[in-house]
């Protein structure tokens, strides 16, 4: 029985981890003593039994040691990558209830630690407030987040961070998640650029945080897409690239529009689409002049803009400093 109830509540939320059957041991553990006493009457037919059952649990047991998919949520590996990348002024954003009691176990850093939402269930008001009080205070957020459909079920949370914020960098640590976010200045101007691809969409314009960073810093950029023709029948992925004197890729940020919220499968007629992304100069990034460009492309396909620009359009050059 609580198994079962383990089981179906899980299920039925969504959410279920292996280690919620440690309520059913103790029933576990009594079946298993009867099964032992059953069988210490017929060793032969124990023998066997045990011969049999060998099999399926060494099978289970290498899987556990070498599925990827069973790997534990590794903390650690990400504790490190936050304390070797981040800057003084960013902040930890960790989303999903006690989260902070466990990322603060491995965490010895300064960086101060925000757990939204603030509340269960979460106060959608509450927590836009709140994430605006995070970016009129820090340049980056480094989220971490965990059961994203449980935490955020209406994505109050993803959709404020794709509308406003710049995402970099992303990846997966066992079933927790890790992204850098920065953000820039509302008021930034938009460059009009009007070049159409021949997928049925048009990039109308773009805004760049500034023409110069440093290494270690976050390259904002807004692209401004239009849909000409309406949804796609592909779903098209957005590149940005920053290339050196040999045109080699220094950074870059590939991601489907709004941080996949908006594929264009679901774009309107003539619906404009403000895109943002972000992206991380490395902090061994040699100073020197660098070059923006961007386009579309679905697996090995990529779309051409028009007249002679080829598949990929520049945006200009960046300034990296020291």
């Amino acid at each position: 029985m609580p198994l079962a109830l383990v089981l179906a509540l899980g299920l039925r939320a969504g959410l279920f981890e292996v280690r919620y059957l440690l309520l059913g041991m103790p029933g576990l553990m009594l079946l298993a003593g009867l099964g032992i006493v059953v069988l210490a009457r017929r060793p032969l037919f124990a023998t066997g039994l045990t011969m049999v059952a060998l099999v399926p649990f060494a099978v289970g047991l290498s899987a556990q040691y070498f599925d990827p998919s069973l790997e534990r949520d590794d903390y650690r590996g990400l504790v490190a990558r936050i304390e070797q990348e981040a800057r003084p002024t960013d902040v930890v954003v960790l989303v999903a209830e006690n989260q902070i009691e466990i990322f603060g176990y491995y965490y010895r850093g300064s960086l101060p630690l925000i757990g939204l939402p603030a509340q269960r269930p979460m106060d959608a008001q509450d927590t836009l407030r709140r994430l605006e009080a995070i970016r009129s205070q820090h340049e980056r957020i480094w989220l971490v987040s965990w059961a994203m459909a449980e935490a955020d079920p209406h994505g109050v949370i993803s959709t404020w961070l794709a509308e406003n914020g710049f995402q970099a960098t992303h990846q997966w640590y066992g079933s927790v998640q890790l992204a850098l976010v920065g953000f820039s200045p509302r008021d930034l101007a938009t460059e009009k650029v009007d070049a159409a691809l021949d997928n049925g969409i048009v990039l109308d314009g773009y805004r760049l945080g500034s023409r110069t960073v440093k290494p270690g810093e976050t390259l904002a950029l807004t692209l401004v897409w239009r849909a000409a023709r309406g949804p796609t029948l592909d779903h098209w992925k957005v590149f940005t690239h920053l290339l050196d004197g040999a045109s080699a890729v220094v950074a870059q940020r590939d991601a489907e529009p709004a941080d996949n919220l908006r594929p264009t499968t679901s774009w309107n007629r003539g619906e404009q689409i403000e895109d943002n992304y972000g992206i991380a100069i490395p902090g061994d990034l040699p100073a020197g002049s660098y070059t923006l460009e961007v386009g579309m492309y679905d697996g090995d396909k990529r779309s051409v803009f028009d007249g002679d620009r080829g598949d990929h359009l520049v945006l200009g050059e960046v300034q990296v400093r020291p």
